[in-house]
């Protein structure tokens, strides 16, 4: 994980976690729900609701922006086609 920018003290010290911008967060939520969406090579696919119990996790921890995943969970079916799409 630590190519993630996770929000808690663990990875980042409080001064530098309150100069992550919006768009930052974002992103860093984005990336976070399409890995666990996505088939890897050492796993199958997590089904939504599995996606939302290990990031529900993260959002309990401050790990994520628990405004910006709360807007991610009302749409999470359109996000879950979308991340898991091959076209």
């Amino acid at each position: 994980m630590k190519n993630r920018i996770l929000l808690e003290n663990y990875y980042l010290p409080d001064d530098l976690e309150a100069q992550i911008d919006t768009p930052t967060r974002i992103l860093t939520i984005a990336d976070i729900f399409q890995a666990l969406c996505q088939e890897r090579p050492y796993r199958d696919r997590f089904c939504a609701n599995e996606v939302l119990s290990i990031m529900d996790g993260m959002a309990d921890k401050g790990q994520i922006d628990l405004k910006i995943y709360n807007l991610l969970k009302v749409n999470v079916d359109e996000f879950y086609k979308t991340a898991i799409w091959e076209g």
